[in-house]
């Protein structure tokens, strides 16, 4: 167990060069780790098939990253010239975890331990950084969020002890938690998952009640002032960009009276939601054989670790044995936090980041006996191979449905240019998912890798298909063709014509409709 009475470095230390020094070798494995683990992803370009091949190769955000909330995207891609790509913006995302897992060691005390490269290890190689790196063109936000809201729990955790010190700690951590939820709102989690265990750490050190008190109340104010910060930075940045809200995951509809009317329905969603991402989708593993066992193995030992807690705690103090109990209970709560805001919405991939990192931490409350550390050591070991072995699966089955996916792209726009000339057509339309094809190969590998990661199982909406049908043409294939707008696009697969045109490769999957070409490359659409 950390102790929390001996960290005693404030906040400016670890600025310090001396300070620093120690922790470049955590910075310097989340790279190389990184580097190792998605080397497949960043040498062969691969993005995922929902809208990461949307912006090949530059994107600025704008108005619609505005009206979700996320209004300071624009300012970072700004920084990076709007530059798109996988393997430059990859590594500018493992080093800002890196940075903020250095700043973890360092406020839980764990620097020079096993653990510590563990649990750099898994906050690098995991199916949600993975999912996040298939969107290139937004990755690095995704990165920024992660930063400042671990950040904001490292300036609030600052073990100032007079009001003037604890203000000087709250001030840049409401700033920081603000930051972070103006990039990605759904890493509020992240900060929520470390300060229960932060209060865990203050039981299992303090026998007096105030100090632990205190903690609390300077998580509470973190989470409700940055959040009201966040809502004014959104304000302006709406205000000034002449753009509203958008409705899109109920964002429009979220204010503090409806976050705290529908508070019951929120944290019985986020109980669900955590449940349902370890127990039923197998942390966004897929189909991985023995993935329960794994699950069952962290379980076991995780349950052990807190029941010998527990027990230490209520042989000290019952009150502090209570108290601990209330965190455990929160702690899957908090790790889907954002289902009490955004009260209905589900937790994807991209927003669990706080799960995962639940896991981990569950070490720092692992006590003084040396056989806890060892056993939930083992099972992170087991663990971190397993989630390996998820991110190999998914950029398997990324880099086989991109290749085949080009391939009927680009045989099909063939022969449709050797059967039709320029003159003879306005412009063109692709029509159908590449996935249900004939002779889009697929290996035993891709069903068993995440939904992201199955490239050719696109959105069949109209708009959705055309747009990603835009970018395999000009990312995958290099070729500039004049698509159809949306309108005749929605026309043509909602009328008639369509529906009896056989698909690519069978004669009669090329046909001018209202001086569309249209190629037929599967019936789902």
């Amino acid at each position: 167990m950390p102790s929390v009475k001996d960290n005693q470095n404030d906040v400016k230390a670890v600025v310090k060069t001396d300070l620093l020094i120690p922790f470049l070798k955590y910075l310097i494995f989340a790279v190389a780790a990184g580097c190792i683990v998605y080397l497949s992803l960043m040498s062969n370009d691969l993005v995922n098939h929902v809208d990461g091949i949307w912006h090949p190769s530059h994107f600025i955000a704008g108005d619609w990253e505005i009206s979700l909330g996320r209004g300071l995207q624009r300012y970072a891609d700004r920084a990076r010239f709007g530059l798109v790509t996988s393997s430059w913006n990859s590594v500018l995302y493992i080093v800002l975890v890196g940075f903020a897992d250095c700043m973890l060691i360092e406020r839980f005390r764990l620097k020079d331990t096993f653990f510590s490269y563990l649990f750099v290890f898994i906050t690098v190689a995991n199916p949600v950084v993975c999912e996040s790196l298939t969107y290139s063109y937004m990755s690095l936000n995704f990165a920024l969020a992660y930063f400042f809201s671990v950040l904001a729990f490292f300036f609030m955790s600052g073990r100032g002890k007079t009001k003037n010190e604890i203000i000087k700690d709250l001030v840049p951590a409401i700033i920081a938690f603000a930051v972070s939820m103006a990039f990605y709102q759904a890493y509020i989690s992240v900060f929520a998952v470390l300060s229960v265990f932060w209060i865990i750490a203050f039981i299992d050190e303090e026998s007096d009640i105030k100090p632990i008190g205190t903690e609390i109340v300077k998580v509470l104010i973190t989470f409700v002032l940055g959040g009201a910060l966040y809502m004014l930075i959104t304000k302006l940045l709406l205000f000034r960009a002449g753009v509203e809200m958008a409705s899109y995951r109920g964002a429009d509809d979220i204010s503090l009276i409806g976050i705290i009317a529908n508070l019951p329905a929120g944290i019985i969603q986020a109980v669900k939601e955590t449940a349902t991402y370890i127990y039923i989708n197998k942390l966004q593993t897929a189909g991985l054989e023995f993935s329960m066992i794994v699950v069952i193995c962290l379980s076991i030992a995780c349950a052990i670790v807190v029941v010998m807690e527990f027990i230490d705690c209520f042989k000290r103090k019952k009150a502090a044995a209570f108290l601990f109990i209330i965190m455990i209970i929160l702690l899957p709560i908090a790790a889907s936090v954002i289902c009490l805001i955004a009260v209905g919405s589900g937790i994807s991939g991209l927003m669990a980041m706080g799960i995962l990192i639940s896991i981990p931490m569950f070490y720092t409350i692992a006590g003084k006996k040396n056989w806890t550390k060892i056993m939930l050591n083992a099972c992170l070991i087991l663990f971190a191979w397993y989630l390996v072995s998820a991110i190999e699966t998914d950029q398997i089955a990324l880099k086989e449905g991109i290749t085949a996916t080009k391939t009927i792209a680009n045989n099909a726009y063939k022969e449709a240019c050797s059967e039709y000339t320029e003159e003879e057509y306005d412009s063109i339309a692709f029509v159908g998912r590449t996935a249900e094809n004939p002779l889009f190969y697929i290996s035993p590998v891709y069903d068993m890798a995440n939904g992201y990661a199955q490239f050719g199982r696109w959105s069949t909406g109209s708009r959705n298909n055309r747009v990603t049908w835009i970018g395999v043409m000009n990312m995958l294939c290099g070729s500039e063709i004049d698509f159809c707008d949306e309108e005749a696009y929605r026309n043509i697969v909602e009328g008639d014509e369509i529906k009896n045109m056989p698909v690519y490769p069978q004669k009669g999957y090329i046909k001018l409709i209202d001086d569309v070409l249209v190629i037929k490359i599967s019936d789902c659409y």
